[in-house]
């Protein structure tokens, strides 16, 4: 393949991606996390020109086949533990960010496609909308990192409401320090 514009962004956004949701989990390095982006297919779906003009419905059906790709790739690679859903999501979220949400925000998919989750995110939510709706553990928020996809969907589906039909990706200016008095609605 040669090195042009679309494999220089491709490598930043699988090394941002990778970076982003390897945290704390051993044996999960940027290649190995990279491997996993592009045994799922998300990588060739974005260079191809018609992405940018995906549904939500679409979209939402290729995310669970990436995601459930993802967790394949990475559960075949040894010394990989405890690789679950929500990093999943966090390695797709932050390559489909990098490759077109910045690119062209105003684009359908980008519109649509989900934001990067992390604790940081969510607790900022959770304090600027009074949001009862986060998934949680004993009380608290529970990790990203631990998520199940139904967990990670049911998330994504109650985020979607507080933005009242503005593009997903504005769901970001919680993260990582709203300015106070910030909600969207309620």
């Amino acid at each position: 393949m040669p090195y042009d514009v679309q494999e220089h962004r491709h490598r930043f956004a699988a090394w941002a991606a990778a970076r982003a949701a390897q945290r704390g989990l051993k044996g999960a390095t940027v290649k190995r996390l990279g491997k996993a982006l592009e045994d799922c297919g998300v990588d060739q779906f974005v260079r191809a020109p018609r992405c940018v003009g995906t549904s939500a419905q679409a979209f939402e059906q290729l995310h669970r086949k990436w995601c459930r790709g993802v967790v394949r790739s990475v559960r075949c690679q040894p010394r990989i533990t405890n690789f679950l859903y929500g990093r999943a999501a966090k390695l797709v979220a932050v390559y489909v960010k990098c490759t077109i949400v910045l690119e062209d925000p105003e684009c359908s998919l980008a519109r649509v496609a989900h934001p990067p989750i992390d604790g940081i995110l969510l607790r900022n939510v959770a304090r600027c909308c009074n949001d009862t709706k986060l998934p949680r553990v004993n009380g608290r928020i529970k990790a990203w990192s631990t998520l199940s996809d139904s967990e990670y969907y049911e998330l994504i589906s109650n985020l979607h409401e507080l933005l009242d039909g503005q593009p997903f990706w504005m769901l970001e200016k919680y993260w990582p320090n709203p300015p106070d008095g910030v909600p969207l609605r309620r």
